[in-house]
């Protein structure tokens, strides 16, 4: 990736990420997103430009990404998986409901 816009999300996320960590000494464990569309948001779109900036500073410092893909997955917007919009490949990926219709199986 080499669009200016990248880069200012990279560093930008570079830098937040360092001040949530050093301001609540805490250290990210994980990146769980909703890949393109937010579904609990109220089903926004996000840009998966931004969203790809944030997976790849979280490679880079060795935290995995996990595709929560139960609004977005499976077809819903016109592809198998969001990877293929984002262009990369989660650690995890969670489809929920959509494997089973909606049904629990307890």
């Amino acid at each position: 990736m080499s669009s200016d816009l990248y880069k200012h999300y990279s560093e930008q996320i570079k830098i937040d990420w360092d001040t949530y960590e050093k301001e609540e000494n805490r250290l990210i464990g994980s990146v769980v997103i909703e890949p393109v569309l937010l579904g609990a948001g109220g089903m926004k779109f996000i840009d998966p430009l931004w969203q790809r900036a944030l997976m790849d500073v979280a490679r880079a410092k060795f935290v995995p990404v996990i595709f929560d893909e139960v609004a977005a997955g499976l077809y819903r917007l016109g592809v198998s998986s969001c990877r293929e919009i984002i262009q990369a490949d989660p650690d995890i990926a969670a489809y929920a409901k959509l494997l089973t219709g909606g049904d629990s199986f307890q």
